[in-house]
């Protein structure tokens, strides 16, 4: 006697997964989530599987990013056969925050050229750059303001990092005099036969002037602009 016909299905898969990705080039300002979309031409995915900068293995294909820093990650998939695709590394970078500068501008008036440095930090993509401009002129890259042009001046400056965020404006203010006053009297010339009074006039076209002194006859130092010479002698 002849048995009957038995029928069998076998499958064959020797194909590896692969995973392509849409992770954007560059720094990111904001948030965004990395897809990770696997292709089989055999059994089918089974799952894909990716770490961030070597931590724990995590079975997905979305990828939230939204820490500040520059990660690697690392992912793979595998079918339902167990053909396992070689792990595939890529890098995402965010950048969510402004950079900060802070300058060392001194305080008050001065009386000699001086500088101010600008010093800008960042906790992500790093500086790309530094600009600043004095009153109203043209804004110029840079970290050091010269500072060598007599009036109280206005200093706006910002950074920007490399990711794209930029500082907001900052104003300061630095002032330099290095004018001497100048101190015109009403003595009048030669002998007088009276009393009379002697004014005296301080002019400052910068910072202004806090006080005139005299003194008379190498005596004691006065602080006042009105002198009454009424003593006999020649002063």
């Amino acid at each position: 006697r002849k048995e009957n016909t038995n029928s069998i299905t076998s499958f064959l898969d020797l194909s590896i997964p692969s995973t392509s990705h849409n992770t954007p080039s560059g720094w990111q300002t904001s948030p965004f989530n990395i897809t990770l979309t696997p292709s089989d031409t055999g059994s089918g995915i089974s799952h894909t599987t990716y770490r961030i900068n070597g931590g724990n293995w995590t079975n997905g294909t979305i990828i939230q990013m939204s820490t500040q820093g520059n990660f690697t990650i690392d992912f793979y998939s595998e079918d339902v056969a167990g053909n396992i695709e070689t792990t595939n590394t890529i890098n995402a970078a965010i950048d969510t925050q402004k950079p900060n500068t802070t300058h060392n501008a001194p305080a008050g008036w001065q009386t000699s050229t001086f500088n101010i440095t600008l010093n800008a930090t960042d906790s992500g993509s790093a500086i790309q750059y530094t600009s600043y401009k004095i009153n109203s002129g043209n804004w110029t890259n840079g970290t050091i303001v010269q500072i060598n042009t007599n009036g109280n001046l206005s200093i706006q400056y910002f950074s920007k990092d490399i990711a794209g965020n930029i500082e907001n404006i900052t104003t300061i203010y630095a002032a330099l005099d290095i004018e001497i006053p100048t101190t015109s009297d009403t003595a009048p010339t030669g002998w007088q036969p009276t009393n009379f009074n002697v004014l005296l006039s301080a002019s400052d076209t910068i910072s202004g002037t806090i006080y005139t002194s005299y003194r008379i006859n190498n005596g004691s130092w006065n602080n006042g602009t009105f002198i009454p010479i009424n003593i006999v002698g020649n002063y």
